[in-house]
């Protein structure tokens, strides 16, 4: 936890800051099915009944795995300015730390202009911290999008981003931001985080490993209509709606509309002129746009830009 009067609301220097640490010890280690398990428990710095759980996945090859670090506590109230982060001290050599949005990823070293937030940043997916053309991390936070790196959050608004270390920092909470944020927040809270070893930053995997951090195991209810005896065949018919084939790196966004469907691709790759070929799906046509090419095989085939968004509309068929 840190404290500190918010410098945008009053003038003159940053007050100075209190840092406040929460006690923990470690309360043992044990085997189970997916790896290997550590748990701490503690309390303090406005928090009470912490309990910090880090599993170490196994990995098939032996090679450094997943790692997932779980973060539960009461919050207590507390008035006076505060906010809350949790650390992550990654040592990386010369790092540099880019960080995934909607459209592409950000380098806010040489991305950010003037007026850019450089104290405090917002990942879509996942952020990678990465020496120059070397190994690193890549991390991702599924329930706190926000962060920080290299340091605590201070209120000093530095006008260039600092790299000074590979340390990055999940900014979970404040009490003093003027906006959506009410002077007190008690209540347990939980957060994961996900984080392994990479050898360098590739934005296409990096983009991968944050979104399936975001996804559970999917799950399908079996009904009794599912049951068949081991003489006779299931009577159902599968399929999808959308043949998508081979569609490696892509983000596939598919909405309802009332005359139709719209279908958003997204690139995460820098590179463009991707070969991808979809079916549109019975009982519609594709609208013909900048965007797709009708073929003769009645497939779409897509033009899909450097980390770009593609979207293609499809509308119900005229009756025969």
């Amino acid at each position: 936890m840190i404290k500190q009067l918010d410098s945008r609301l009053h003038p003159g220097a940053p007050t100075e800051l209190a840092e406040e640490r929460p006690l923990m010890r470690l309360l043992g280690t044990r085997r189970t099915p997916d790896g290997t398990r550590l748990r701490w428990a503690g309390e303090g710095a406005g928090l009470t009944d912490i309990t910090v759980e880090l599993l170490l996945r196994d990995s098939p090859d032996h090679s450094p795995g997943l790692c997932e670090l779980t973060v539960e506590a009461t919050k207590l109230p507390v008035l006076d300015m505060e906010s809350v982060s949790i650390a992550f001290p990654f040592l990386v050599d010369t790092p540099t730390v880019r960080y995934d949005r909607q459209r592409g990823w950000v380098e806010p070293r040489a991305d950010h202009g003037p007026g850019s937030s450089n104290e405090w940043l917002s990942a879509t997916s996942a952020v990678t911290v990465t020496a120059q053309d070397g190994p690193g991390v890549v991390w991702a936070a599924p329930d706190s999008a926000l962060f920080s790196s290299s340091d605590l959050v201070r209120g000093v608004w530095p006008e260039r981003f600092p790299e000074k270390n590979g340390y990055l920092y999940a900014y979970v909470m404040n009490n003093f931001w003027p906006c959506n944020t009410p002077p007190t927040q008690p209540g347990r809270v939980r957060f994961r985080y996900v984080f392994a070893a990479v050898d360098r930053h590739e934005p296409a995997s990096a983009s991968r490993f944050g979104a399936r951090a975001r996804f559970g195991a999917l799950a399908q209810e079996v009904t009794p209509l599912d049951r068949f005896t081991e003489t006779r065949q299931p009577r159902f018919a599968q399929g999808t709606l959308l043949d998508l084939g081979d569609m490696p790196d892509c983000r596939v966004f598919l909405t309802g509309e009332e005359d139709g469907l719209t279908l958003r691709l997204a690139n995460l790759r820098a590179g463009g002129n991707r070969d991808i070929a979809l079916r549109v799906p019975d009982g519609y046509r594709a609208v013909e746009s900048a965007g797709a090419v009708p073929s003769a095989d009645g497939r779409l085939r897509p033009r899909l830009n450097g980390f770009g968004v593609t979207e293609l509309f499809l509308r119900p068929s005229e009756p025969q």
